[in-house]
């Protein structure tokens, strides 16, 4: 016969395994979402890309200097944003790395910080033949992001930070 002290301690080793699991399936959708990130870049997929971020997420991006680029805030700024980047870098002339993501998860809230490496073709060769051979490092460098819980259970982001450490001049067209 079962103790209500054992009882007790099972309750709580349940409720300890459950908490480690939930832990583990935030941490994997927060990975999702950064990874979803460069894959809806990548496929110009602009309603998953928007759906990366909160309501008000914003987009930061810092040269290899530090000087900021730009600042992009909010649903509506963020779609003009993408589109513009659309025009600019063809579907199939670019490729996203994110790489070593490492997270801290508190509650409803993570923050985390990779590497990227974005990977192109070099639009200005003369011909079609010179720029299939031309596949060129854009740039790479760190995302520094804050993600939250949103009240749909997903996880966005509320503010990545980029920071370019290495560029060419195809960077920012």
């Amino acid at each position: 016969m079962t103790t209500d002290t054992e009882i007790s301690e099972l309750r709580l080793q349940l409720a300890q395994v459950t908490g480690r699991l939930r832990q583990l399936e935030d941490e994997r959708a927060v990975l999702d979402t950064l990874y979803a990130y460069h894959h809806c870049l990548g496929s110009q997929d602009r309603a998953g890309f928007l759906n990366c971020f909160d309501a008000d997420g914003v987009l930061v991006a810092l040269g290899a200097g530090g000087a900021q680029v730009y600042e992009v805030r909010g649903q509506a700024a963020l779609a003009q944003w993408f589109d513009r980047r659309v025009k600019q870098w063809p579907a199939g002339t670019e490729s996203h790395a994110y790489v070593s993501p490492r997270m801290r998860m508190q509650g409803d809230r993570a923050e985390a910080t990779g590497f990227f490496i974005t990977m192109s073709m070099n639009q200005d060769a003369k011909d079609a033949k010179a720029a299939d051979a031309m596949l060129i490092l854009r740039s790479s460098g760190q995302y520094s992001d804050r993600l939250a819980r949103s009240p749909d259970g997903a996880w966005r982001i509320v503010e990545r930070r980029t920071q370019i450490r290495l560029t060419n001049r195809h960077s920012f067209r």
